[in-house]
């Protein structure tokens, strides 16, 4: 059987796992960004109007409809986000400046998760609780057989929404793109690669990383969440702000 490539793979998910909303962005977002955040974002995440820099914007909307609609079911967490994002505006205004500071960086983003993810303090290990965030993975993503002739056939718009993928990901996450087989797996896989490019740590991101390797995508993901959580701090977050 011919290998197929990490375009293929992600292009294939993409093209045959369902809308999560039907109504297009025109303004500002291009057809092939309409069908990005159509398949990869949740409608509640794009309608609260978290302002994210342009270089984050996708990454940072995959991380928030991961963490509030399979980690957690929440939607605190962009109402939080919109308000730091409206104060500094105002501070803008009353400045007289237009730097777009309100505009959140990625690890402002994937800090809040952190604070907010430590606020609800979800017991993962708990069997009950587990099964109904796994309930919501599985829901979110069912499999597709990338190798299926019957799924996969060359398709170039989707293949270039799957370099967008690819390009926003670090490298030493790309392995992991090639195995995954759903849109569940594909976005646990890019928000742990958010918390570790955000908050580094080698040790606790080769557990990760294993875990990945053993196709334990949902498990992975909960632990770059606790690592998250226990590294993220209202100071961290206020200084990414920047607020003193």
């Amino acid at each position: 059987m011919k290998k197929i490539t990490i375009e293929q793979n992600i292009a294939t998910i993409l093209k045959n796992s369902p809308n999560n909303y039907n109504e297009e962005y025109k303004v500002g977002f291009t057809i092939q960004e309409n069908t990005f955040f159509q398949k990869l974002v949740l409608k509640k995440i794009l309608d609260n109007g978290v302002r994210v820099k342009p270089v984050d914007y996708s990454k940072a909307l995959i991380v928030l409809s991961y963490f509030a609609g399979i980690l957690e079911d929440d939607n605190k967490i962009c109402e939080n986000l919109v308000r730091a994002s409206k104060a500094l505006k105002a501070k803008e205004k009353e400045a007289g400046t237009n730097n777009r500071s309100h505009y959140l960086k990625l690890e402002a983003v994937v800090i809040e998760c952190g604070l907010r993810g430590r606020e609800k303090n979800t017991n993962y290990q708990d069997k009950t609780t587990f099964d109904e965030v796994n309930k919501r993975f599985e829901k979110y993503g069912p499999k597709i057989d990338s190798k299926n002739d019957d799924f996969r056939k060359p398709d170039f718009y989707y293949e270039g929404i799957a370099s967008k993928i690819i390009d926003i990901t670090r490298d030493e996450y790309h392995s992991f793109l090639t195995s995954v087989s759903n849109r569940s797996e594909l976005s646990a896989v890019i928000f742990a690669d958010a918390i570790f490019q955000t908050r580094p740590d080698d040790k606790e991101e080769s557990l990760v990383k294993n875990k990945f390797s053993n196709k334990d995508y949902l498990n992975a993901s909960i632990e770059a969440l606790n690592h998250l959580k226990k590294n993220s701090s209202v100071e961290e977050w206020y200084k990414e702000l920047g607020v003193k």
